[in-house]
């Protein structure tokens, strides 16, 4: 387990205090900005959600899966001698890249909080999710992880400012942030509704 993990396993325990309950949006925004400041991460790009991966030690794949997947996360078990590494995820290359970027984050969000963060597993337990774009479950922390990753509040809230002032139409604004931050039309108004609203 590298600084990173070690750092980010800590928030989440203390967050958690001992239950599984899902954490708070305060706890969410902290996670977030924590690994944020640790990778340096600057507010004039959008997320490098890639990178941020690979320093959690996962390698992320793009492949043609199954229509009904469009991705998933593989912890240990035999994925080493697959893809010679212990954790990787797997995302649709049919997918936009946009859509691409937000599998990686839920994956990753996954990761920290489901797996990571839960003492019911060791580091070497195997662990599987994956996830279908269109599911109609209900959102999860990890859905909350990806969408304050990928647009953390601070920036989102400065770029929309920035929108807001040069373009007068509010589909130009979602338009603008969606190019920014590298994430679909849909999940900018997604984000708006959890900051603005």
């Amino acid at each position: 387990m590298n600084i990173l993990e070690k750092q980010t396993k800590l928030l989440i325990n203390k967050f958690r205090n001992g239950s599984q309950y899902n954490l708070k949006y305060s706890d969410i925004k902290q996670l977030v900005d924590t690994i944020l400041q640790f990778e340096e991460v600057s507010e004039k790009n959008a997320t490098p959600i890639v990178k941020i991966a690979k320093s959690f030690s996962i390698k992320v794949f793009k492949k043609n899966l199954d229509d009904d997947i469009n991705s998933h996360i593989y912890l240990n078990g035999n994925t080493e001698e697959i893809y010679k590494v212990k954790k990787v995820i797997i995302v649709d290359k049919k997918q936009s890249i946009y859509q691409q970027r937000y599998l990686v984050a839920i994956e990753l969000g996954k990761y920290l909080l489901d797996f990571l963060g839960n003492e019911k597993y060791s580091k070497n337990s195997f662990y599987h999710h994956q996830y279908k774009l269109d599911n109609t479950l209900s959102i999860d922390e990890s859905y909350r992880f990806a969408n304050a990753i990928l647009m953390p509040e601070i920036s989102f809230l400065r770029q929309y400012v920035i929108a807001s002032n040069k373009l007068s139409y509010s589909k130009y604004i979602i338009r603008y942030l969606s190019k920014f931050f590298e994430v679909t039309e849909s999940l900018v108004h997604t984000r708006i509704n959890e900051i603005i609203n």
